[in-house]
């Protein structure tokens, strides 16, 4: 699942291509483990979900990286908490999750030397507060995409699915669109290419 991290690639990044492969590993590897933790008392889960959702649909916005985005965090935060796995396995587990990162790395800096592109940054700049000053709607949006995630969360352990189901993963995957009517779009989709035939 770590090699998610190269999906991420994108050429047209000039010299901060490594660093925000670099975030979005380091994104995807929190959320996979905490959505391990979450199986340690089933009543954690909503809340990790959430809280996932919220700090990496904030760092996400606010670090301008694009599309698939955060998508693929509450996917691997809902792949952790899929099974329920004893403290003890989590660090092998997380192992297995950074070999895929790296080699996700490797990867884009092949493709960086072969595409000549310029050379790597990897200075990072983290002055949260300024960016969200500049940016309050990316508060208001992750705080919403939170909340949602929540109650799909919760909707699922009330009517008795177990951690296995998709429903966080496609709410999220809704809640991706740009504007109400691309999510009622998705929406529509997600309806027609689940029902029963």
């Amino acid at each position: 699942m770590g090699v998610f991290t190269f999906l991420h690639y994108t050429p047209n990044e000039g010299s901060r291509i490594l660093k925000r492969m670099t975030f979005v590993g380091i994104c995807l590897l929190s959320g996979y483990m905490l959505g391990m933790l979450s199986t340690v008392y089933i009543l954690m889960g909503p809340i990790i979900t959430a809280l996932v959702g919220l700090v990496s649909r904030l760092l996400f916005l606010l670090f301008d990286i694009d599309k698939p985005g955060d998508l693929f965090v509450i996917l691997c935060s809902a792949v952790g908490a899929s099974r329920p796995v004893s403290l003890s396995e989590i660090p092998e587990l997380s192992l297995l999750f950074i070999f895929g990162v790296v080699l996700s790395l490797i990867m884009g800096y092949v493709a960086l030397k072969i595409e000549g592109a310029p050379k790597q940054s990897l200075s990072f700049n983290l002055n949260l507060r300024e960016r969200v000053r500049n940016d309050l709607r990316a508060m208001v949006d992750s705080v919403s995409y939170a909340i949602t995630l929540f109650f799909a969360s919760y909707i699922n352990l009330a009517i008795g699915l177990d951690q296995k189901s998709w429903l966080i993963v496609s709410a999220a995957a809704i809640l991706q669109g740009n504007t109400l009517l691309q999510m009622y779009g998705r929406n529509f989709q997600r309806i027609i290419g689940t029902s029963p035939v």
